[in-house]
């Protein structure tokens, strides 16, 4: 009764370090070119951020001290 049992299915993806090469160039496919404009916006993406924190944690003290300050 050889042959007869159940084979091993193996999980898509894992067939290989072939495979998983051409996954990684399809990845990389998918990224845009690096350019100093790419470099540029996501700096400013991420100063934006901060001052968006830092403006947000400037309006809650300020209300606190006002809302404070009037109840006393």
């Amino acid at each position: 009764m050889t042959g007869r049992g159940r084979h091993m299915r193996s999980k898509p993806g894992s067939s290989g370090a072939a495979v998983g090469a051409n996954d990684a160039q399809d990845l990389r496919a998918l990224l845009p070119p690096i350019t100093p404009r790419l470099i540029f916006r996501a700096l400013l993406g991420a100063l934006l951020f901060l001052c968006g924190i830092a403006l947000g944690a400037w309006l809650i003290f300020r209300f606190r001290r006002q809302i404070q300050d009037s109840n006393a």
